[in-house]
């Protein structure tokens, strides 16, 4: 199940492969207009593309230099960022190939509605709390913006 609603509507575009769920069986009509089918690959291949274009950040030797004379727990802290980074977007771009892959061969699909609340700060997605929407509605603006205006 992709969640179309949200493609737009999320502060970081590579982001959008987090609205990919499990298939969910939902209801035939809702409130909200869908968006095209060209539109929502649009979005996923926009947001394909800034996880390709990000760049593997290597420290610069003035960094290195200064947490080995001065503290390493800051050259630590830096490693572990930059491996961190550099793993995201090797994961992010195994999802979004997958899910290209998975699209190419799918002969049809179906638009469904879903129902989304927000329960004490945690984001309800149909009658379940949703961990990933809520991490999206604590971290991001955007995306929680929308999430209250719908409300």
């Amino acid at each position: 199940m992709i969640d179309a609603y949200f493609m737009d509507k999320l502060s970081n575009k590579e982001d959008r492969i987090l609205l990919i769920k499990e298939r969910r069986q939902g209801f035939s009509s809702g409130e909200v207009k869908p968006i095209p089918y060209e539109a929502l690959i649009y979005y996923l291949e926009e947001g394909f593309s800034e996880v390709k274009k990000r760049e593997r950040r290597n420290l610069r030797m003035s960094e290195v230099l200064e947490s080995i004379f001065y503290n390493q727990s800051v050259y630590l802290r830096n490693r572990e960022k930059e491996i961190l980074e550099n793993t995201m977007k090797r994961f992010y771009e195994e999802l979004y190939s997958r899910l290209f892959s998975i699209i190419r061969k799918a002969n049809t699909y179906e638009v469904t509605w879903h129902d989304i609340r927000l329960n004490n700060g945690e984001v309800i997605f149909n009658g379940v709390v949703d961990r990933v929407y809520t991490k999206l509605y604590v971290n991001d603006p955007v995306f929680r913006s929308e999430l209250n205006r719908l409300q």
